[in-house]
């Protein structure tokens, strides 16, 4: 006779049902020759309502007598419960055996069988009653033979989780943590799970004073076969039996740790709470190799000298027991411990490797330095410290003012602080294994120790500045690490990352020149750089001015920065990448050139700034010359002068204007649309870009040397620059040679 678990519910008719699912179930049913009805029965518990529809499913497919224990037919019961979507599958036999892909088995309740892989959500979406039924049977063929649980499916955990967590330290270590305690250092009611979550932290004083303390006992199984999943059990005994199905003496691991824990002569004894740490390898058959672990927490509320009389483990401080004449612990006397224990869910705070795993963090990185902690040096602290990706010195001389916390990461709890200290604070606090420097000093002051001790140890600077200062004065840094120059357009719509090599052949200074020249003549120049109308006031003085730009707007494009500076920062070459975004259609488009090598100049021939050019504006001039031979060529030189730095940078050399004149022998310029060609070229540059001088080729043969032409039309110049105070040049193209030449009045 086969007995069944009784559906504690009213029977009802089929005109009484009121929930779609069970209306569609009793469709299905009517359609199916291999499905038949038993009953319908309806209860009402806490102002819902449940519909059970019980069945009998026959199947053909399942082999008589199969090593489970699945019957060819097999009792069914649909629960449709008011507001959920899917049913409860339970198979009411009272002898159905508890197998793989149950929901919390016990052998005093009817199996609640797992039918789906995939997310609830997922599976409502497509579900009806018709391939319910259909997968009700695939579940108990593929049971009966033993083909449930997928090869390329995960082995199963041993035990459920359960409703209380514990979290520890990070650097907690499951092998030899013996003599620590872990402080409670918060307990938080979780009440999708009915339980607590307690998270804990070292104990290094031991103080046992104003918080809930525990010892901990780590214990490592052999490997254990993966099958059912187990419920929680609440007393050692029933533990014990678990284990020993499984093949484990758990009693025999737990007096062995303890023993050595005793033998440390650094635990505390008399803390009243200890926890048992068990880490179960898993694998999928008793020949193959350990596919996972999974680690789960016991709670005692004994002290480790109560737990050492229980177990009869020797501790010469409590004159109890001894060990066997080899040094071991003698066969133990008791067969069932009365110990309550209590599951618990263990896991452990996120470490930086952990960090970089979930996040396929591009490369690990050891040390860098950000210079600039306003919102975008902060959000890249924030991206990295979240990936695991390097470890940090920001340094920054401003102050938190209230408006910064309109796009900052942090708190506004740091208003009036110094920036970087505050982001590296913030962020040590809260990752434990996260080691951030924040230094107060302008990074400009190249002498002083503090600067020199941090540019010595990095490996890696990002300039997160938005300023033009920095960029240009550590380009002149001899032995400075390698720089990353990011920033944000005015607009907020596109950003800018400017890699040096990793050599430091092409700085800063010069990837800023040639970003210009990419703003003049490629596509992405045109909205690139205009200024933003939209301005607001963050402080009394008439410079106290910010661009209005949301938050959203900062995380967008620091995400973006970030993510390629990692991934550049391991690369040799130097690069100039530009990103521009149209809000209104989502369009994003982007540029990248590597960068040409710099060209500096610093002899007799120039009184007043070193020269800057490029290769590339080398390669420009000589293939405009070659493209007018015989005739020379020429056009004005466009750059822009660093009055701080003595530097002026040559930044593009513009072609002949239409109604220009070259001859074998000379080249008078034209002016035609080359008031509008300035203006263009400043607007596209932030007014950063203009007019420095002119420049000319010289015939086959010719060498760069000036004629006296040359030198009248440089003299007139420099005069036409003086009224700004600005020297004025002249760059001349001959067949072998450029040469660029200044004049001061």
């Amino acid at each position: 006779m086969i007995n069944f678990f009784p559906v504690n519910a009213d029977e009802i008719n089929q005109d009484k049902v009121e929930l779609c699912g069970s209306t569609a179930m009793l469709a299905a049913i009517n359609k199916n020759s291999d499905v038949t009805l038993i009953d319908i029965r309806l209860n009402i518990k806490e102002g819902k309502r449940i519909e059970f529809i019980t069945v009998d499913i026959c199947n053909d497919e399942i082999p008589s007598r199969n090593v489970i224990g699945i019957n060819y037919r097999e009792r069914i019961c649909f629960v449709f419960i008011e507001e959920e979507s899917l049913p409860l599958t339970l198979a009411l036999r009272q002898d159905f055996p508890i197998t793989m892909h149950q929901n919390a088995p016990s052998e005093d309740s009817a199996k609640s069988l797992c039918l789906y892989l995939e997310p609830s959500d997922v599976v409502e979406a497509s579900w009806t009653a018709e391939k319910h039924i259909k997968r009700t049977n695939w579940w108990l063929k593929k049971t009966a033979i033993e083909k449930l649980h997928h090869n390329d499916q995960g082995v199963e955990q041993l035990f459920y989780n359960p409703s209380l967590t514990i979290v520890l330290p990070f650097d907690f270590d499951f092998k030899s943590n013996f003599g620590r305690q872990l402080n409670v250092i918060s307990r938080d009611r979780n009440d999708t799970k009915d339980g607590f979550f307690i998270v804990t932290d070292w104990d290094e004083n031991r103080s046992l004073n104003n918080s809930l303390h525990l010892n901990i006992v780590t214990i490592k199984t052999k490997p254990i076969v993966h099958g059912v999943i187990n419920l929680n059990v609440n007393t050692l005994s029933s533990l014990t039996k678990l284990f020993h199905s499984l093949d484990v003496d758990i009693v025999n691991l737990i007096r062995l740790q303890l023993l050595d824990i005793i033998n440390t002569n650094k635990c505390n004894l008399y803390i009243d709470f200890t926890v048992f740490i068990l880490t179960l390898p898993i694998k999928r058959s008793s020949d193959s190799e350990v596919e996972n672990t999974q680690t789960v927490a016991l709670f005692s509320n004994k002290s480790l000298a109560e737990l050492v009389v229980l177990f009869e483990v020797p501790c010469q401080s409590l004159n109890k027991f001894r060990l066997n004449f080899i040094g071991g612990l003698f066969p133990f006397s008791c067969n069932d411990i009365d110990l309550s224990i209590e599951f618990m869910e263990c896991l452990k705070e996120s470490c930086k490797k952990s960090r970089q795993l979930q996040s396929g963090t591009y490369k690990p990185f050891g040390s860098g330095a950000i210079i600039g902690a306003g919102s975008l040096g902060g959000a890249l602290a924030d991206l990295w410290v979240k990936s695991g990706w390097g470890t940090w010195t920001i340094i920054d001389n401003d102050l938190f003012r209230p408006h910064n916390f309109t796009r900052h990461v942090i708190s506004p709890s740091f208003l009036g602080k110094n920036k970087a200290e505050a982001v590296a604070h913030y962020y040590s606090s809260r990752f434990k294994d996260c080691d951030f420097t924040g230094i107060n000093i302008d990074a400009k002051k190249f002498d002083d120790p503090v600067v020199k001790e941090y540019l010595k140890n990095v490996e890696l600077v990002i300039d997160a500045s938005a300023s033009l200062s920095y960029p240009r004065a550590v380009s002149t840094i001899k032995n400075a690490p390698r720089h990353i120059a990011a920033f944000f357009t005015p607009t907020g719509n596109g950003c800018v990352l400017l890699a040096e090599d990793s050599r430091r052949k092409i700085r800063l200074a010069s990837l800023e020149a040639q970003y210009y020249r990419v703003l003049i003549n490629e596509f992405i120049g045109d909205k690139h750089l205009l200024n933003s109308f939209d301005q607001f006031r963050s402080g009394v003085t008439c410079r106290d001015n910010s661009f209005v730009m949301s938050h959203s707007r900062v995380m967008a494009c620091s995400s973006l920065l970030s993510e390629h500076i990692a991934k550049i920062s391991n690369q040799s070459k130097s690069a100039i990448m530009i990103w521009h975004e149209d809000l209104d259609t989502g369009e994003r488009v982007s540029f990248k050139t590597e960068a040409h090598k710099d060209i500096t100049k610093s002899n007799h021939n120039f009184d007043k700034f070193k020269i800057h050019w490029d290769i590339g504006i080398e390669k420009r001039v000589r293939k405009l010359r070659d493209n007018n031979l015989p005739n020379e060529t020429g056009g004005i030189l466009i750059g822009y002068h660093d009055m701080v730095q003595k530097s002026v940078y040559i930044v593009d050399a513009l072609p002949a204007p239409i109604d220009s004149v070259g001859t074998p022998i000379s080249f008078l310029r034209g002016t035609a649309g080359v008031i509008e060609e300035l203006e263009r070229i400043a607007a596209y540059t932030a007014n950063n870009v203009g007019y420095i001088g002119e420049w000319h080729s010289h015939p086959k043969g010719a060498s760069a040397q000036m004629s006296q032409l040359d030198i009248e039309q440089l003299k007139e110049l420099a005069i036409s620059l003086s009224d700004d105070g600005l020297p004025a040049y002249q760059m001349i193209v001959a067949e072998n040679e450029i040469k660029v030449y200044e004049k001061v009045l």
